[in-house]
C-alpha cells in the first residue's frame, strides 16, 4: 500500500500525526506514539495516480482535522502531541509536493 501526505506535530519520528491519502482509495487520519499506528478517522475517497490534491493537516489545541481540495474529510480530539513540527510524509511513493507551507498558530 502507498500512501502520502502531511504530518503535524513530529517530535520523532516514532510520534506525530499525519494524514494520508491511500491507495486503497481512503484519506485516513493517524497517530504515531511510540511507533504504534492509531487511526484516528477515515472516510472513502477515489485516489488517482498522476493527479494533484491539495491537502492539509490543521492541529489546534486537541483538534486535528484533514482536508481535501478544501472539504474537511476527516477530524479527531486528541492531545498525545501537544507541540512538535510539520512536513510532507509518504510511504512507497513517488510524489511531487507543490506550495507546501506550515503555519504556527
Amino acid at each position: 500500500m502507498t500512501c502520502v501526505g502531511p504530518m503535524a506535530r513530529h517530535v520523532d519520528e516514532r510520534n506525530y500525526y499525519y494524514l494520508t491519502l491511500r491507495s486503497s482509495n481512503t484519506v485516513s487520519l493517524r497517530k504515531l506514539v511510540n511507533g504504534a499506528v492509531t487511526v484516528l478517522d477515515t472516510a472513502t475517497l477515489p485516489v488517482s495516480p498522476a493527479t494533484w490534491y491539495s491537502l492539509r493537516l490543521d492541529a489546534v489545541g486537541d483538534q486535528i482535522r484533514g482536508y481535501v481540495d478544501g472539504r474537511l474529510l476527516v477530524e479527531a480530539t486528541d492531545a498525545a502531541h501537544p507541540t512538535g513540527t510539520a512536513g510532507p510524509v509518504m510511504f512507497k511513493a513517488a510524489v511531487d509536493y507543490d506550495d507546501y507551507s506550515s503555519i504556527q498558530p
